[in-house]
């Protein structure tokens, strides 16, 4: 999950009882900052986000600025995009 949908989240955040410890190997640079300042407590208490609580609609508009910003590298992305826009 990106830094912005996180922050934009935050009123869904909840307490976990004990955060996770792990390196997570397959994050890309910026979510491995995240996880960072997570698991640093930097930006909370054992911060927990679960993506099931986002708004879809949030999920759709973040999906659909991905996917347009990898148009030139995944030549299938322009269907996806407008199959994902708000109508």
């Amino acid at each position: 999950m990106d830094r912005a949908t996180t922050i934009s989240a935050k009123a869904l955040w909840t307490e976990e009882a004990m955060s996770l410890k792990r390196d997570l190997p397959r994050l890309t640079p910026d979510e491995e900052a995240l996880y960072k300042d997570m698991r640093g407590k930097r930006l909370g208490k054992n911060l927990r986000l679960e993506q099931e609580r986002i708004p879809f609609q949030q999920v759709a508009m973040a999906l659909n600025w991905a996917l347009g910003m990898a148009k030139a590298f995944i030549p299938m992305a322009q269907p996806i995009t407008q199959a994902l826009r708000p109508k």
